[in-house]
C-alpha cells in the first residue's frame, strides 16, 4: 500500500473555502475511487489556512489512476484561486496499521 500526506496552505483568509473544495474532493474521491482505501481531510488546530490530507491507496496503479481522474482536474481547478502555494507532496510506503487491503476484509466505512 502507499500513503500520501499533502499539506494545502490557503491563501489568508481562505481556510474555510479551501476547506469546502477538499471535503467536496473526499467525497468524490471515496464515492468513484475504490483503489483508494483511505482519504482523510484535516484542519490545523494552530494555523486554520492549513488543510493536511492523510491518503491511503491499494497500489501504484490506484495512485496513479487517482491522478487521472476527471475530478482529480476539476478540484485543482477550485483549488488554484485559493492556495498560497503549490502543495506539498510526501510519497510513502505504507508498513503496518488498521487499514484492510483489498480482497482481506471489509475496509472500514466512516461518515463525520
Amino acid at each position: 500500500m502507499i500513503g500520501i500526506i499533502a499539506e494545502l496552505k490557503a491563501k489568508p483568509g481562505q481556510g474555510d473555502a479551501l476547506l469546502a473544495v477538499m471535503s467536496e474532493a473526499a467525497a468524490l474521491v471515496t464515492a468513484h475511487e475504490p483503489g483508494c482505501l483511505f482519504y482523510e481531510v484535516c484542519r490545523s488546530r494552530t494555523d486554520a489556512d492549513v488543510i493536511k490530507l492523510f491518503e491511503i491507496y491499494a497500489d501504484q496503479a490506484a495512485l496513479d489512476a487517482h491522478r487521472t481522474m476527471p475530478h482529480f482536474a476539476l478540484i485543482g481547478g477550485k483549488l488554484a484561486p485559493l492556495i498560497a502555494a503549490p502543495p506539498q507532496v510526501e510519497t510513502l510506503d505504507a508498513i503496518s496499521g488498521s487499514i484492510t487491503p483489498p480482497g482481506e476484509g471489509e475496509p472500514v466505512q466512516r461518515t463525520y
